[in-house]
């Protein structure tokens, strides 16, 4: 099946996966009814295949990592919503194409307990638009963001985050 295709018998449902491994990921429920509405519905990569490549993203990191990661969960959003786009200083003509919330790994201590599960959201549409049609694009962006925000929870900065992938890349270049 082409990832590109409108699945019109899609069922309007939001469909959560969790695999072994990895962190809980899935729709968030404040958006899956509207996301889901003819309207609003992608026509590059249906719901399902999108969260399909999210836990793909996830299950080709290192198992070392996977295991590492602790209270998070993965949601997908079609969309950020501008407020949270502004309250994190992005500005109009920049596109927010991942995000993470949360106490990274590095800043917890004895301390932390009973805390509520940091946050990564991947936002299908600014991905989607960015992959401009392209299949083996939508399946690289997703991957590099979830990779991105996955770093974030480790503790890592941008610009850390950014040489660790150049090397990633011209590991697989290689």
């Amino acid at each position: 099946m082409n990832l590109l295709e409108n699945n019109k018998d899609f069922s309007g449902q939001a469909q959560g996966v969790e695999p072994i491994s990895a962190p809980r990921i899935g729709r968030a429920s404040e958006h899956a009814k509207r996301a889901h509405s003819p309207a609003r519905h992608s026509p590059y990569v249906a719901n399902n295949i999108f969260e399909r490549l999210v836990v793909e993203a996830v299950e080709v990191l290192p198992l070392r990592v996977r295991e590492a990661m602790k209270n998070v969960a993965i949601v997908i959003e079609q969309e950020p919503r501008w407020k949270k786009e502004s309250e994190i200083g992005i500005k109009r003509q920049e596109v927010l194409l991942g995000l993470y919330e949360g106490i990274p790994l590095t800043g917890r201590d004895s301390g932390y307990f009973g805390a509520l599960p940091d946050k990564i959201t991947i936002f299908q549409k600014p991905i989607e638009i960015l992959s401009e049609g392209s299949e083996e694009r939508v399946i690289a962006l997703v991957r590099e963001v979830v990779w991105h925000e996955i770093g974030h929870h480790f503790g890592l900065s941008d610009r850390e985050i950014s040489i660790l992938e150049k090397k990633r890349k011209k590991t697989e270049i290689n």
